[in-house]
């Protein structure tokens, strides 16, 4: 088993997250058993991305894998638009940092 966390902040003086992305793998071989990923700040309350789950259990653990994921994963939260960014960037900064703690979720696994 692997996890990694990440958030983003605009500044380091500034406590609140714009984003924060957290995933768990368990690996059997190349194969992802189990995944687990919560969303922070991109929701009244933070989520599990249980349709970008379901698209890495059972699949290889591969690059492409975790970019399909990340995709689920954005259009799964509900950002707002406020000082710290827009929800479009929040969304955009989901993808990104999904597909990064994937990767280092899965390395951290002895992938």
């Amino acid at each position: 088993s692997g996890s990694a966390y990440q958030r983003h902040t605009p500044r380091k003086q500034m406590d609140i997250a714009v984003v924060g992305v957290a995933a768990g793998l368990t690996l059997q071989g190349e194969r992802i058993q189990r995944a687990r990923i919560a969303l922070g700040a991109v929701a009244p309350t933070p989520v599990r991305a249980r349709g970008a789950e379901a698209a890495l259990e059972g699949q290889s653990a591969t690059e492409g894998v975790f970019t399909r994921a990340a995709e689920i994963a954005a259009g799964e939260c509900s950002p707002i638009t406020d000082v710290r960014g827009t929800a479009e960037f929040r969304r955009h900064l989901v993808r990104v940092m999904a597909e990064r703690i994937l990767r280092t979720a899965a390395e951290r696994c002895g992938r």
